[in-house]
């Protein structure tokens, strides 16, 4: 079993975009992996801030939305630094 990976091809749009991001074809694959899970992590948490908030008002009014935002920041934040180690 021969296991195929994205290669662009020589000249082509693939290796143009890959030069603007300076990365060699052999990075592509992760790269683009890592893009992924980032965007929906950070989709997640705005997701998750604007049911928050709409909850949140509606239930306890809007002194408890801080909370919300500083959860919301420390959430990010800790899967920033798994996501960068």
């Amino acid at each position: 079993m021969e296991v195929k990976t994205w290669q662009p091809s020589r000249g082509g749009w693939g290796q143009r975009i890959l030069q603007g991001f300076n990365l060699r074809p052999e990075e592509s694959e992760r790269t683009l992996l890592m893009f992924a899970s980032y965007t929906a992590t950070s989709m997640g948490l705005i997701w998750f801030e604007t049911v928050a908030a709409g909850l949140f008002i509606g239930k306890y009014g809007s002194e408890s939305l801080p909370l919300v935002y500083i959860s919301g920041a420390a959430i990010g934040s800790g899967l920033g630094v798994l996501y960068s180690w």
